[in-house]
């Protein structure tokens, strides 16, 4: 799998291809790891609040979806750990906060690509999700 694999599975085609290459070189991600965890958090937070639902179930809705071993399970689910960059020639195995850093990373990376795209963020992370 590729990263072109990955603009499929998320339906977005990106701009700068070495931006999301970077999603997946464990060295290069951090960046936009840290700035996809906001995203997805702010992703989450929005669907809860359109619930009217208590603070406290945010917080638990915050804490089941945005916690490292989901996000390692859709990286899973979407063949993420199967992913080989560019220029690399076998793919280290992740653990579980590697993979979920790769989640984040990508949504980073569309944020980013998008010109900060709300929309097509959101459905990227949906796509990732389901």
């Amino acid at each position: 799998m590729d990263v072109h694999d990955v603009e499929n599975f998320i339906r977005y085609e990106f701009n700068d291809k070495a931006l999301l290459a970077a999603a997946f070189i464990p060295s290069k991600n951090g960046r936009l790891g840290f700035l996809g965890d906001k995203v997805i958090g702010l992703i989450l937070l929005d669907d809860w609040y359109r619930t009217r639902t208590n603070c406290l179930e945010g917080s638990q809705q915050l804490e089941r979806y945005a916690s490292n071993l989901t996000m390692a399970a859709e990286a899973r689910r979407a063949h993420f750990n199967q992913v080989n960059p560019p220029g690399s020639r076998r793919r280290q195995q992740l653990g579980t906060h590697g993979l979920a850093t790769e989640v984040e990373a990508v949504v980073g990376a569309v944020w980013v690509d998008s010109n900060r795209n709300w929309d097509v963020t959101k459905r990227c992370y949906e796509r990732i999700k389901a």
